[in-house]
């Protein structure tokens, strides 16, 4: 490929010249540089004041180098940002800070010379952030702009924070959580900026003086002639991205995420280039519809290329897909590698959303769902259900046999020892396969079956084993189809703890040990019978207390399972035992034992 591009070595006034305007596409990744933080990857923005102002500092007359962006444009004024947004939003933040500074001095200064100075410095830095109309007047235009996204408007937060408002959470009730931490992060940054700018040009009292204004209008001058920019244009995506790939960001390390986004834009730019019956293709709406319709989560393409290649990682999620990429897709007759690709993609994305949201309808695999979803080891869990999704979505009873057997196969490893990934990655094998009988006998061969049950009817239950175990017990009765009732429950694994009935060490003189014999507890303490959820917070108060107080515990709980022991007056041997044997029956039913 030829590569037709032209570097330009550009000072900050000049980058942010008169009616120029940078466009950041709503598929880059959201601005992530941080002014909080210890090391590298999380106080950019730190590293980025302490070199400027150290090497204004230091009086040198060389200009300071600020990296380089990559840009895309066609001979107007417009230019759309492939790489280089972080430095340049972190620019227009710091041009804020000298804004919303300039405004502070003008509400505490007197009318005088160095009132019309602070007017003065906001003046300017307008200049540099807005674009003038026709008849020379500052207009609200930004030079620098976020294309809206239907996700989120950080445009709109940016336009917030040169206008020097404040980060108000209430702005952003029902927003995802991380659009509000990158929202509050244009807030975080400019007001950094503003407060180092408190701290060099303010004396010690607070005031502003004839000599810290000499100093703010020189370091002002410096960050507006002295700092400088190469800017890479061209007019091609491809060239842009190809440009990109080789450059070494000075920003946070691209994710696999990042990098496969910037991969699918390309390949589909190289379509439309083609032109003809793909000269209407927009690269850009089609990541869109992935990031925007699905869950798609940084680990999404760790699992899709495990679940593909029925082994972990050779090197980064993201090299395996290309190489997934280049072995496994074609042309076709009537589309293109690509198109295929991205079909599947696709297909596999809203998969992995349905499972990791739990958005089943059978309530069978939904009770299924939930034990695999909370039983730990999560890679290895997703990998397998992408796999048999991608196998068996719409055959629920081949499903459901499946599942059940990846659910005996992680108890196994739970409740009796380490996990190992290899009959995962053999069912994989078996799934790809179309054998889904082999890749139930890779899982659960009879002597894996024959543990879990002794483990479960017998066994001592540790807290984790036993938290699961139970909460099961309460999801198969939660998502029992015969359970018609107006009014629904629903366990927050999360939020529940294990609470051993009789506790496993009883104070003196309670029930525990006048109504439980040694024996009968050093049996029955740490078995199922014995157990059951309540919050943490809950679980604590209960203690080792007798019944009668524990009981009060219960009742404040609304699980019904734990409600129904509170409902009793006393409980003893017999009521432990049966409750044991009620419990384990039910679930030693649901998987087939």
């Amino acid at each position: 490929m030829e590569v037709k591009f032209t570097p330009e070595h550009k000072v900050v006034n000049d980058l942010f010249a008169r009616e120029i305007k940078y466009i950041i596409p709503e598929y880059q990744r959201p601005y992530s540089w941080e002014c909080e933080g210890k090391s590298d990857r999380n106080n950019q923005i730190n590293a980025m004041w302490d070199d400027i102002f150290a090497y204004f500092k230091d009086g040198k007359k060389e200009t300071y180098f600020f990296g380089s962006m990559v840009l895309i444009g066609n001979g107007s004024r417009e230019y759309q940002v492939v790489d280089g947004q972080q430095r340049l939003t972190s620019l227009v933040l710091l041009f804020s800070a000298f804004k919303c500074f300039a405004k502070e001095l003008q509400r505490i200064l007197p009318e005088g010379e160095l009132l019309v100075f602070a007017q003065k410095v906001e003046s300017l830095i307008d200049e540099l952030i807005f674009n003038e109309n026709l008849f020379g007047a500052v207009s609200m235009e930004k030079k620098v702009k976020i294309e809206k996204s239907t996700v989120f408007d950080f445009d709109r937060i940016l336009t917030k924070s040169i206008n020097c408002d404040v980060f108000d959470p209430k702005e952003f009730q029902g927003a995802k959580l991380e659009h509000i931490e990158t929202a509050e992060r244009y807030f975080k940054n400019k007001d950094y900026f503003v407060e180092r700018l408190r701290e060099n040009f303010l004396d010690k009292e607070g005031h502003f003086s004839n000599d810290t204004a000499i100093e703010l209008n020189k370091f002002l001058d410096f960050v507006k002639n002295r700092i400088s920019v190469v800017r890479i244009l061209t007019d091609k995506f491809e060239i842009a991205y190809h440009i990109f790939e080789i450059l070494n960001n000075r920003g946070l390390p691209l994710s696999n995420k990042d990098l496969f986004r910037n991969f699918l834009l390309k390949e589909f730019d190289a379509l439309k280039n083609e032109g003809g019956q793909y000269s209407k293709i927009d690269p850009t709406e089609r990541w869109s519809n992935l990031e925007q319709d699905y869950d798609l989560r940084d680990d999404f393409l760790a699992r899709w290329v495990e679940s593909m290649n029925a082994r972990q990682q050779q090197y980064s999620a993201f090299n395996d897909l290309k190489d997934i990429y280049a072995r496994q897709y074609k042309d076709t007759l009537n589309r293109r590698k690509v198109e295929v690709f991205y079909a599947d993609i696709e297909r596999d994305l809203a998969y992995f959303t349905t499972i990791v949201n739990g958005e089943v309808l059978d309530p069978r695999l939904k009770s299924k769902l939930n034990v695999l979803l909370n039983g730990g080891n999560n890679r290895y869990t997703l990998n397998f259900l992408l796999a048999l999704w991608r196998y068996a979505e719409g055959l629920e009873s081949e499903m459901l046999d499946l599942m059940n057997a990846y659910e005996i196969f992680l108890l196994h490893k739970l409740l009796l020892g380490r996990f190992v990934s290899g009959p995962v990655y053999g069912a994989i094998v078996e799934l790809k396969s179309n054998r889904p009988e082999k890749a139930i006998a890779v899982l659960t061969p009879d002597e894996v079956k024959n543990a879990v049950k002794k483990e479960i009817l017998e066994g001592v239950i540790d807290n984790d084993s036993g938290k699961l175990l139970l909460a099961k017990w309460v999801w198969l009765q939660e998502y029992n189809p015969a359970n018609d009732d107006v009014i629904e429950q629903k366990l927050l694994f999360d939020k529940a703890s294990l609470e051993h009935i009789i506790p496993q060490k009883p104070d003196q003189n309670t029930n525990w040990l006048k109504d439980f014999s040694i024996e009968f507890r050093e049996e029955y303490t740490y078995r199922i019978g014995n157990m059951t959820l309540l919050t943490g917070r809950k679980n604590s108060s209960a203690r080792n207390f007798d019944f009668s107080k524990k009981k009060i515990i219960y009742e404040s709980t609304k699980l019904n399972t734990t409600r129904q022991i509170a409902s009793l007056t006393k409980i003893d041997e017999i009521f432990i035992a049966q409750r044991h044997e009620i419990i384990t029956s039910e679930i030693l039913r649901d998987l087939g034992l």
